[in-house]
């Protein structure tokens, strides 16, 4: 007898419907018992470690540990590129911090497209889009949206004259005395600074 032959198909619990469907959307995965033992070498169900460089990582950084089956975050059993965010992550949760943020929807695959690695976003698009503060005079001189966005979950307000630009009224009109138009607000800021220079 070759030892070195060998199936995993014979037993009824490794039927070819429900492997199929367990696999289903596992790149790779095909019913072949060498397949099998590729990723199950010890006979284990397998920890699909390729998930994180592949996919999304559960296994490190934000998600790991807070999951105990593929099934929390593939609701569907039969197709695992089915996937939600929203199970865990509830919507009145979420819309709060995200009001204002343009392409925002509760829907799972726009959580993926701003956090495709499970991380609170880095919002790069504010840069083009709004104002520089990633680049320019404005990158590394905040902690967090909060500094400039003094109203919880109302990221359409802004204000520059709490926190950083603490300039006195007064102090302010003496710098601007001769711009025509001046007011001592947030929104005349940005339209007279709107790449956040002096100019």
């Amino acid at each position: 007898a070759n030892h070195r032959n060998f199936t995993c198909l014979s037993c009824h619990e490794h039927s070819q419907p429900d492997m199929d469907g367990g696999h289903a959307g596992m790149p790779g995965y095909s019913y072949v018992s060498t397949a099998c033992y590729s990723c199950h070498p010890t006979g284990e169900a397998g920890r699909f470690l390729q998930h994180d460089g592949q996919f999304f990582p559960v296994y490190s950084g934000r998600h790991a540990g807070t999951w105990n089956d593929c099934g929390e975050c593939h609701t569907d059993p039969n197709n695992r590129t089915a996937y939600s965010c929203l199970v865990c992550h509830l919507q009145p949760d979420m819309d709060p911090v995200h009001q204002g943020f343009p392409g925002y929807a509760y829907q799972s695959t726009t959580c993926f497209s701003c956090h495709p690695t499970g991380d609170a976003g880095r919002f790069v698009d504010h840069d083009p889009q709004f104002f520089p503060i990633f680049a320019g005079k404005h990158a590394g001189k905040w902690n967090g949206c909060e500094d400039c966005h003094t109203v919880p979950g109302q990221n359409n307000l802004f204000s520059c004259l709490e926190g950083c630009h603490h300039h006195t009224q007064t102090k302010s009109w003496d710098q601007h005395k001769e711009e025509p138009g001046y007011a001592y607000d947030s929104n005349e800021c940005l339209s007279c600074h709107p790449s956040g220079r002096k100019e």
